[in-house]
């Protein structure tokens, strides 16, 4: 009887601890946004977080590549014509398809031929469309319009949702957003 009421009560604190873990970003997305802010400007490290969005694993500085200027296939995050709030880049990378800023939208190109190819609109002419090409960061694929079927543009980023859980621990997060402030 003893060893079945224990066996019972560890089954329930397993299956209660594993339904209540929770993501990095759900933590993160439970708090208010002044808060993190206060969090990110209180306990963050501009250099460790520096350290954290040149790591390749989790692809920042691949996509906001400040060497690659305009071809960039995201927005520079360190400089800016008109630098964000601190409240919108956290949004950014909690929620990276609410606000995608202007110039960086995804588009999808299907092709006369039956191939679908995603990436963000450089140029569009009469003749051609140059796509900023996300298998490449840096590169570009131009498409005659005569070769085009469809081209659409998508609400979904580039950026993939939950990159934050990438991330060892909140701590990271708040250096890394230190950084971008």
């Amino acid at each position: 009887m003893r060893a079945k009421i224990v066996t019972t009560l560890l089954i329930y604190v397993l299956s209660s601890t594993a339904v209540t873990a929770q993501t990095i970003e759900q933590q993160l997305q439970q708090m208010l946004t002044s808060d993190l802010v206060s969090h990110i400007n209180s306990k963050g490290d501009p250099q460790r977080g520096a350290i954290v969005f040149y790591q390749s694993f989790l692809s920042c500085s691949k996509c906001h590549d400040e060497s690659q200027g305009k071809r960039s296939l995201g927005p520079m995050l360190t400089r800016y014509d008109k630098k964000p709030t601190d409240e919108f880049l956290i949004e950014a990378l909690l929620d990276p398809s609410k606000s995608i800023r202007s110039g960086y939208e995804t588009v999808v190109v299907l092709l006369n031929d039956g191939t679908q190819v995603t990436g963000v609109l450089e140029s569009k002419s009469k003749i051609e469309i140059v796509l900023k090409d996300i298998s490449r960061p840096g590169g570009v694929r131009t498409f005659p319009l005569a070769d085009i079927d469809e081209l659409q543009t998508v609400k979904t980023s580039i950026m993939p949702q939950g990159q934050v859980n990438q991330l060892a621990s909140k701590q990271q997060f708040y250096d890394l957003m230190k950084y971008l402030f």
